[in-house]
């Protein structure tokens, strides 16, 4: 006799439901929490991208080929003193002070044809009207719809670009002084740089002597000479009378002041204190050397007139025809000149 099929009661199918039910819910609560992982990890990544691109030191722009911003961080619309928004889709030329236009549609297209990165400075205006410098990085990449888009990069180096004008300023206004002679040659001799003061005080045109003789030829050819031996027995080594005699301990990294009379174009002399400096290039190679001379005829004439000055006192004090007698501050003599031997008959010691 057959039997018949267990059917499931009403507790067991509860059973059943209720485990799959809590499988599901444990499912659940598993994606819930890696969905919150996700989100913490994406807030994270929002965080970081806000720090490294909205906060940055430098300003950035999306532009697009037509030369509009694209996108920007918040440091470019400080930089421009004006909001974020406003830069969306403006023109980036509106932002670049109109006489240096040029300089940055030369770079955008050595940037578009050959692709490599490009940089350059130049003014940037503000919403004010003020005008500030900066140098601009560019690269070029392509969308995902195959549109080309410039990635532009604004550092503000307003305050290391005023120091490079003032420096420069203060160079030229230096160099081109008249009260000292600024002579460069390059790492044979020749000279290169004759300045205005060099022209005033030896008497030859820039032009007369760049290119073609060296510092040796306008200088006293005996003291040349005399300052070969001297550097020779004083360094030990062979110098030969000439260029060389003038820079060879700059060229050994010595600092080398001395005193040397230049021959003027007239054929007159002037007495100079020379400083000799090393030219050297990022390599640390000399590629020539730089003279700086004052002239130092006052000098030599106050020299000149103490050594006459001293020898006429001499003459005096020693002189036989009336005595000298100095004493200190009791009274005691301390001189007694030939003259008062003479007239007096005291031996003077």
């Amino acid at each position: 006799m057959s039997k018949a099929p267990k059917v499931p009661t009403s507790t067991g199918m509860g059973d059943a439901l209720l485990h799959e039910l809590r499988v599901h819910q444990i499912e659940l609560e598993t994606q819930n929490e890696e969905l919150r992982r996700m989100h913490d990890e994406l807030s994270a990544s929002q965080a970081r991208y806000f720090d490294l691109y909205d906060m940055a030191p430098v300003g950035y722009c999306t532009i697009s080929k037509k030369g509009l911003i694209q996108q920007s961080n918040f440091t470019a619309a400080n930089l421009l003193n004006v909001t974020r928004t406003a830069l969306l889709q403006a023109p980036i030329s509106r932002f670049i002070c109109k006489e240096d236009q040029d300089i940055y549609y030369l770079m955008r297209s050595h940037l578009l044809k050959n692709g490599l990165a490009q940089s350059c400075e130049l003014r940037m205006l503000k919403k004010d009207g003020s005008l500030f410098w900066s140098q601009l990085a560019a690269t070029v990449e392509q969308t995902q719809d195959g549109e080309q888009v410039l990635r532009l990069v604004i550092s503000d180096v307003a305050d290391r670009k005023h120091a490079e004008l003032k420096a420069g300023a203060l160079q030229n206004a230096i160099f081109n002084s008249a009260n000292f002679s600024s002579i460069a040659t390059d790492e044979k001799g020749v000279i290169q740089i004759f300045n205005v003061g060099a022209e005033r005080m030896l008497g030859y045109r820039a032009a007369d002597v760049m290119n073609k003789i060296t510092p040796a030829d306008i200088s006293d050819p005996l003291e040349v000479i005399a300052r070969a031996k001297a550097l020779s027995t004083e360094l030990g080594t062979i110098i030969n009378p000439g260029f060389e005699a003038l820079v060879f301990k700059a060229s050994r990294g010595i600092e080398d002041i001395y005193e040397l009379t230049y021959i003027r174009q007239d054929g007159s002399r002037l007495p100079a204190m020379v400083s000799v400096t090393a030219l050297r290039d990022a390599q640390d190679a000399i590629i020539g050397y730089l003279l700086i001379g004052t002239d130092n005829t006052a000098r030599k004439a106050a020299e000149e007139a103490l050594l006459q000055a001293g020898a006429l006192q001499s003459a005096i004090f020693n002189s036989a025809n009336f005595s000298s007698i100095a004493t200190d501050a009791r009274g005691v003599i301390q001189i007694f000149n030939v003259g008062a031997e003479r007239m007096l008959g005291y031996a003077a010691n």
